[in-house]
């Protein structure tokens, strides 16, 4: 069977590895430069994502029997408006489009009981009245946490407006800001079900900008509170419109045990989340999952998927740069790592980081 992978950088390439695995003839499509995962694919065409036209022509050509991409909201969007040309299985590309606005998401979803919902507002950040505080103010098209801030006061509003990390013209959404632990429920549609496989806890960086400098799997939560959280993922994905692939969703947990929807995101998560952690923590093999999926072949009866031990990742950060020492050990739970010791940044969203180390372990890698 032939497949088309949209993209060929970092999060692609877990994609190409387990193609060839599967013993599928696979097309990469990507720009040439940075494109780390060229030379695994049996062919490769040197096209931006952003000519989805002419890529869906050469797909067409070729007789694909799926498109897929991993971890990227651009791709996923391409990825999806491809493989809907081609009447391949995929979500709708309208829906992820719908999806990728948070305000739009927030409307759909208004009415479940399986959550709670932040008082909202939307506007550019010049026309916009925050009648809430403390609240979280980010892009309504944002991912990775660029441009998401803590607003604690209206003066602390107008400084913010200089130097939020908005593009220009870019509408704001506002939240009330609430307080509570926050995980991510990690899963995979098939024809409108919903199966969910893991539950990631998330380390936070907190206040202004809320980065995270870390995952652990599976959530030291107990089975009540998973259960919730899977209930309610399902019921979001459903009032959504979602019906294949992967999906990322952000909840926040109270103190009260209150499910609050911070994100959804329809794609596998990044942070190696989708790529590596839940390979390592269940017996769910995602990525050729997601691969199945796209060749309308999953199979339904693999599931319930089960924990088999601890993964996660610690990101190495101004934030984090105590954590150096443990980076320079051999530790040997540590299966996969990569960092710059002399050049340590301080991390403003998901994309500032110095290095990463992934573990496997019997139990949850605690380094603070």
């Amino acid at each position: 069977m032939k497949l088309a992978i949209m993209g060929a950088g970092r999060w692609q390439l877990p994609l190409y590895l387990k193609a060839m695995e599967m013993g599928l003839e696979t097309y990469g499509f990507a720009y040439e430069q940075g494109a780390l995962a060229k030379n695994h694919a049996d062919f490769f065409y040197p096209i931006s994502l952003a000519d989805k036209e002419l890529i869906a022509e050469k797909c067409r050509q070729i007789g694909v029997d799926g498109v897929i991409t991993c971890a990227s909201d651009f791709a996923t969007e391409v990825s999806c408006w491809v493989a809907e040309q081609l009447g391949l299985n995929t979500n709708p590309c309208q829906t992820v489009l719908n999806i990728h606005d948070k305000a739009w998401v927030r409307e759909k979803t208004k009415h479940l009981s399986s959550i709670r919902q932040p008082l909202s507002c939307t506007g550019s950040l010049d026309s916009i009245s925050l009648p809430f505080y403390p609240c979280i103010v980010k892009p309504v098209r944002g991912y990775g946490k660029r441009g998401v801030w803590l607003v604690n006061t209206p003066e602390e509003f107008e400084k913010i407006k200089a130097y939020s990390g908005f593009n220009d013209n870019e509408d704001a959404l506002a939240e009330q800001f609430i307080a509570g632990k926050e995980y991510s429920v990690e899963s995979l549609s098939y024809h409108s079900k919903h199966y969910v496989v893991q539950v990631t806890e998330k380390v936070s960086g907190g206040a202004p900008h809320f980065v995270e400098l870390g995952h652990h799997q599976p959530a030291d939560i107990s089975d009540a509170c998973r259960e919730k959280l899977s209930d309610a993922v399902s019921t979001i994905l459903t009032a959504v419109g979602y019906t294949n692939g992967a999906s990322h969703v952000e909840l926040k947990v109270t103190e009260n045990q209150e499910v609050y929807l911070i994100d959804l995101n329809p794609r596998g998560g990044g942070d190696y989340i989708s790529t590596h952690l839940i390979q390592l923590s269940t017996d769910c093999d995602y990525i050729k999952e997601i691969i199945n999926i796209s060749l309308d072949k999953f199979d339904e009866n693999a599931y319930p998927y089960k924990n088999v031990g601890c993964s996660g990742v610690y990101f190495l950060t101004k934030q984090t740069e105590f954590l150096l020492p443990y980076f320079k050990q051999d530790l040997t739970c540590v299966v996969q790592k990569e960092y710059d010791s002399n050049n340590i940044s301080e991390s403003v969203n998901n994309n500032d980081r110095s290095g990463y180390m992934i573990y496997k372990d019997t139990k949850k890698l605690l380094l603070y």
